[in-house]
């Protein structure tokens, strides 16, 4: 009987037990299905939200709003899909530029750390404080039809001009990669890259000390650099003929400029204005058009009897050198130069690349995201993301940095647009191969025409 008894207490403790477990599992069901569930964050999230703040952009701040129901908006919904099949930004970038490229307006690109135009955009809009400048090599490749890896341009006195890097060569890898790209010729640590390259049927192998600097300043620098005086021989008359290379312009030329100019006793100048960027203004080259008459020279003259002269004017016979790369703001100087006959003009027609471009960089997501209208999940995420942030233009951990720049507005100079018009040279010498050779025999008709200039009646 005893044992029966026990038994029982035990059956009823068991059962008690048993729906105790119950209404705890049962009660917490509600609360564990209401719990939202945190999506799971995916390279392709990123990818698609990348592709929609681009289709905004486009949308609401793209120049010709006219354009957008022909040659965009049908496009979108292909470009988020490519967007998010794609393996890596480089496919992704390629994907929204093939969609950008038909608008058939300049100054649309998606940038990412694999193109030089992203840190050198970055550098001339000054998205990013000087101190944070990573190292560079001061050379750009590819563009305009040549092969991918051809170097297109080396910077005067840069790093690569220093170790021997000329354009025309082939890079073959960088630091042992063959499937580099820009951002292998970028570090934080200053340390050598070693590049293997092929000119002609040479192979080289190149260690390049990049420098931290902005990259902007690395162009100026450039300028300065490239600054040689070449000499002819005019029967018994020697010709002293400046050449100077503006890669990029802007205001920060103007000084370097004029000073070069001053300070050289010179006949002649032939101004290169061949590939690099635009950035130009018209005011850059005040020196140029300035008359003895208004800017009257100045002369200097110590206790020694010593004089010491300046000038504010150069009223010399200038030539002026443009090719297909020649594009947006230097088009606006190659078009004063011809117009006022101020300079006769060698080598190809212009790029036509004449409008006004804006970059919206992912350093300044934040700020860009209060400007466009988008209820996408991924965006919303992102804001949020955003907002964890701390610092203004500290990327988000989950998005590989890229910008987008685009034609926001018009430009026309004298009432005249250049968009898909260029400037055209009066002698012309065409390099659609961007052969060396041909680019050099563009330079040696410029110096002629200089002493035909300086020996004219």
């Amino acid at each position: 009987m005893a044992i029966k008894s026990i038994q029982t207490k035990s059956l009823i403790i068991y059962r008690l037990g048993l729906c105790i477990l119950l209404f705890v599992f049962f009660g917490s069901l509600p609360a564990a299905f209401s719990r939202p569930i945190e999506k799971k964050w995916h390279k392709s999230d990123s990818y698609v939200a990348i592709a929609e703040i681009v289709d905004s952009l486009v949308r609401e701040k793209f120049l010709y709003k006219s354009l957008l129901e022909e040659r965009w908006l049908p496009f979108t919904k292909t470009m988020k899909l490519e967007a998010r099949s794609a393996s890596a930004m480089r496919e992704l970038s390629e994907n929204i530029n093939q969609s950008l490229g038909r608008l058939k307006t300049s100054h649309c690109r998606f940038l990412t750390e694999d193109d030089e135009a992203f840190y050198f955009l970055r550098s001339l809009f000054q998205v990013v404080d000087k101190d944070s400048q990573p190292y560079f090599c001061g050379f750009a490749t590819g563009g305009y039809g040549r092969k991918q890896g051809t170097v297109s341009y080396v910077l005067n006195g840069g790093p690569a001009a220093k170790v021997g890097l000329l354009a025309g060569d082939q890079i073959l890898t960088v630091d042992g990669n063959s499937s580099w790209s820009y951002k292998n010729l970028v570090n934080q640590t200053g340390r050598a890259i070693i590049v293997s390259i092929k000119r002609e049927s040479l192979r080289k192998t190149l260690s390049i000390v990049p420098v931290k600097t902005d990259l902007y300043e690395l162009y100026l620098q450039a300028l300065e650099k490239s600054f040689t005086i070449y000499e002819r021989f005019a029967g018994e008359r020697r010709v002293k003929i400046g050449y100077v290379h503006i890669f990029a312009g802007g205001s920060a030329t103007k000084e370097p400029l004029e000073d070069l100019l001053m300070n050289h006793e010179l006949d002649a100048l032939v101004l290169d204005l061949r590939q690099g960027y635009g950035g130009a203004n018209t005011t850059d080259l005040d020196c140029v058009f300035r008359s003895k008459k208004f800017h009257p020279d100045l002369e200097y003259r110590g206790r020694d009897g010593q004089t010491k002269k300046r000038s504010f004017c150069f009223d010399k016979p200038i030539v002026t050198l443009i090719d297909s790369e020649t594009t947006s703001g230097k088009e606006l100087l190659a078009y004063v130069l011809k117009g006022s006959k101020r300079s006769v003009l060698v080598g190809e027609q212009t790029a036509g690349s004449a409008v006004a471009g804006r970059l919206f960089d992912s350093a300044n997501l934040k700020a860009i995201s209060s400007e466009i209208n988008t209820s996408s999940e991924f965006q919303t995420a992102l804001r949020s993301e955003f907002q964890k942030t701390e610092r203004a233009g500290v990327p988000s951990s989950r998005m590989q940095p890229f910008a987008l720049y685009l034609a926001v507005s018009t430009c026309t100079i004298g009432g005249v647009s250049l968009e898909g018009v260029g400037v055209k040279p009066d002698l012309e010498i065409r390099n659609p191969l961007k052969s060396k050779e041909v680019y050099q025999r563009q330079l040696d008709s410029a110096l002629e025409q200089a002493v035909n200039a300086v020996l004219a009646p």
